[in-house]
């Protein structure tokens, strides 16, 4: 089992369109997908607030662009959010977003991030 781990590993560096992740394309491909268009959300957090003396979060857009030369170029964005309440989680049944403390939670309030 390991040793198909490290051959795995081994073939994701030589070629890194080589991958069992299906977000992966190339550049000559269909455009960037957009979840939030397809009204898929999500939201993120704890049960309760978290302290700043504690932690923070930070959500990043991270862009892995392989140019024809096998070299990797990363971009990074951070993305602005903000809690959810009954505005920024994309479900139509407002009632149940109460319902289960989605409302309480983080959701990204920036939607320039696609996949």
């Amino acid at each position: 089992m390991y040793g198909g781990f490290k051959l795995y590993g081994t073939i994701l560096r030589l070629d890194p369109t080589v991958s069992k992740v299906s977000f992966v394309r190339l550049p000559d491909e269909e455009e960037n997908y957009k979840p939030q268009y397809d009204k898929f959300d999500f939201a993120f957090g704890l049960k309760t607030q978290l302290d700043p003396s504690i932690g923070y979060f930070t959500v990043n857009y991270i862009n892995l662009t392989v140019t024809p030369g096998k070299e990797r170029e990363k971009s990074k964005k951070r993305l602005k959010y903000e809690l959810c309440g009954d505005k920024h989680f994309n479900f139509d049944k407002k009632a149940d977003i109460k319902a289960y403390g989605i409302d309480k939670f983080y959701c990204i309030s920036d939607n320039e991030y696609s996949l």
